[in-house]
């Protein structure tokens, strides 16, 4: 029992030490890819959800909305099925505002 309590604590910190060596990511922001594209910041979990700008709308049926690439909790960049791409998300250019915090308070 004391084996696997040890286990759970180890991976524990590796997953803090993860997430504080990740940039700060902010909820609808507007970011860049090391290609170009454009793309807005969504949390979800443990981890963000990247979706594309025409797609997102900033409306409050973003949950339903179809994602472009996934930043999991490692910070590395996978695609919508899951597949991982070179990127990280260190590699993200942040770019400005997609909405505004007053009206993404009205939106939840």
């Amino acid at each position: 029992m004391r084996r696997i309590v040890k286990i759970r604590r180890r991976r524990r910190a590796a997953k803090d030490d993860c997430l504080k060596s990740a940039p700060l990511l902010k909820p609808g922001h507007i970011y860049a890819l090391p290609d170009g594209r454009k793309l807005v910041l969504e949390a979800d979990g443990d981890g963000y959800l990247l979706y594309h700008p025409l797609v997102w709308g900033g409306l409050p049926w973003v949950s339903s909305c179809p994602i472009e690439y996934e930043i999991d909790a490692h910070g590395r960049i996978l695609t919508s099925t899951g597949q991982p791409t070179p990127w990280r998300a260190e590699d993200l250019r942040e770019l400005g505002t997609a909405v505004e915090n007053s009206e993404r308070s009205a939106l939840r």
